[in-house]
């Protein structure tokens, strides 16, 4: 009974520990969540810049594949930080696919630009018809 009543107190503590932790996490993830937001805004400004013919970042197609690339590494980040593990690899895999398309100029690194693009818009739309249909079966119960 002694060793019962000894453990008791050291959970306790260890629950406290680990909830302290946890308060401490969503603290930081959230800070890193919002420094998502940093290349998102970037790459819609320079999608604008190049919308109204404003050259910010060399030519003009540079610009709009650099605000593409940002764009992709900002949903791709916030995934990850959110641990939305198949969110996140359909957006990188997005990402690479338009880096590839849009870099090299040799035939078979664009097709297989296009099958990784490809992937990553397969990944990314099973996972949100996934999780609509979880949530239409959440409304009907």
């Amino acid at each position: 009974m002694a060793a019962k009543r000894s453990s008791k107190p050291n959970q306790s503590k260890s629950k406290n520990n680990k909830q302290q932790t946890a308060s401490q996490l969503p603290v930081m993830s959230r800070s890193l969540l919002a420094l998502t937001l940093v290349p998102l805004v970037a790459g819609v400004l320079l999608l604008a810049a190049w919308a109204f013919n404003i050259t910010v970042w060399g030519s003009p197609q540079a610009q709009l594949v650099v605000s593409g690339l940002f764009i992709f590494f900002s949903f791709a980040a916030s995934n990850v930080l959110q641990k939305k593990w198949f969110l996140a690899c359909g957006w990188a895999l997005l990402m690479v696919g338009d880096w590839l398309l849009w870099t090299f100029t040799t035939t078979s690194l664009q097709i297989t630009s296009f099958i990784v693009g490809g992937l990553g818009l397969i990944i990314l739309g099973f996972e949100y018809f996934r999780r609509i249909g979880e949530r239409g079966m959440a409304r009907k119960s």
